[in-house]
């Protein structure tokens, strides 16, 4: 076995490890995508309904420091996995339309309130193989509308309880590994022992 085969059965097996090697990815945002739902008032897609842009941000801080006069720092871990999930959506696009229907039943006098924060979201990207399950939403409230020559992108926000991310790995156990590798990580180990 020459040295360049050697060499080649190495640096194989170091790109599968993503040691080495380009590391290209790619995104479309076609390839997000995502539902909401109300127990009394139905389900939607968000696919091909207007949306521009869809944005997560957590807003409980995880973790606190206290720091005594002698320098030490005590750390505690804070839970909570309330967030927000904004929307920019076009003004006339099914999904404005669809939570304004909803907000206006859920802001009616006589609606039950323990409905009032029952709204949940998934969300998956599957450039990133993420998905969210978004629990307990509330709207914040009817955006403002600017009604102007040209037609206007409306940021709907929407409070939720739990925002819990799931992340799909590629390698789901350890004795896929094997397979994975196969022939060539054992020609590189191979080839290390002789040379060893």
């Amino acid at each position: 076995m020459g040295f360049s085969t050697i060499v080649s059965d190495i640096y194989s097996v170091l790109k599968i490890f993503g040691v080495v090697g380009s590391k290209v990815t790619t995104y479309g945002f076609e390839n997000i995508t995502s539902s909401i739902s109300h127990p009394s008032c139905g389900s939607i897609t968000t696919k091909n309904t207007g949306v521009g842009s869809l944005g997560i941000s957590m807003i409980t801080e995880r973790v606190s420091h206290e720091i005594s006069c002698d320098g030490s720092v005590f750390i505690m871990k804070i839970d909570g996995n309330n967030g927000i999930v904004t929307m920019a959506i076009q003004q006339t696009s099914s999904l404005h339309k669809w939570l304004l229907q909803l907000s206006s039943y859920l802001m009616k006098k006589d609606s039950d309130p323990l409905l009032f924060g029952e709204i949940n979201m998934s969300i998956n990207d599957n450039n990133a193989s993420t998905s969210f399950s978004c629990t307990g939403g509330s709207l914040l409230k009817v955006p403002d509308i600017i009604f102007t020559a040209q037609g206007q992108q409306i940021n709907w926000i929407i409070y939720f309880a739990d925002i819990t991310p799931t992340t799909v790995s590629a390698i789901t156990d350890n004795s896929s590994l094997g397979g994975l590798l196969g022939s060539t990580a054992s020609s590189a180990i191979s080839s290390l022992e002789t040379i060893l």
